[in-house]
């Protein structure tokens, strides 16, 4: 059985991102306790994660092609050392797995740590691509952005389907870094 969301963690549900913060190209989709996900980064890590006990508000943009952005943030609090030990944990698990590529249930999948801007007091960000190999057909182009500010645990990720590895996405690094600059700036001021 999977653990509840703490009562700390679910009274930071008023302070998920609104379609206020995200724009009106986006509808929401989904606003409350997360169930059972997670895995692995990568077969070369032996760091697995669970977003189990967070709160997740999520967000569609529908593209018009049959294709669209989902935009997914989750948070919950933990406690300091739990943190402090789970931060260097998920650095070390994209640092190991950057750059390679394997397949997983017949996508190709791949691994890029991105830069990140100095928003909390620790953060990763990471680019994961998964299908047609080597990318120069369909793929999944996953950005997500990890934050610790304090006792809180935010997990930012912002996907879309590409058609090639040169097509640009919807939503470009300025305005992802934005909507997580936002994130942070509404849990803070909480």
């Amino acid at each position: 059985m999977m653990p509840d969301p703490s009562a700390e963690t679910v009274a930071l549900e008023g302070s998920l991102l609104t379609l206020d913060d995200v724009g009106e190209n986006y509808t929401e989709e989904y606003r409350g306790s997360v169930g059972v996900s997670g895995g692995k980064v990568c077969p070369e890590s032996d760091f697995e994660f669970t977003d189990a006990g967070m709160m997740r508000a999520a967000f569609v943009w529908e593209l018009g092609d049959g294709d669209q952005v989902e935009l997914v943030e989750m948070v919950r609090v933990g406690e300091p050392d739990e943190l402090d030990a789970l931060f260097p944990a998920i650095r070390s698990a994209f640092e190991v797995c950057s750059g390679t590529v394997w397949t997983d249930y017949g996508d190709t999948r791949a691994v890029e740590i991105l830069p990140t801007p100095d928003i909390g007091d620790d953060r990763i960000a990471a680019l994961v691509r998964h299908g047609d190999p080597p990318f120069e057909g369909r793929h999944d182009h996953v950005r997500t952005m990890y934050v610790r500010t304090g006792e809180i645990f935010v997990e930012i990720s912002i996907s879309e389907p590409l058609d090639g590895f040169d097509q640009e996405p919807s939503v470009d690094g300025q305005e992802f870094t934005q909507l997580v600059t936002s994130a942070i700036a509404r849990l803070q001021s909480r």
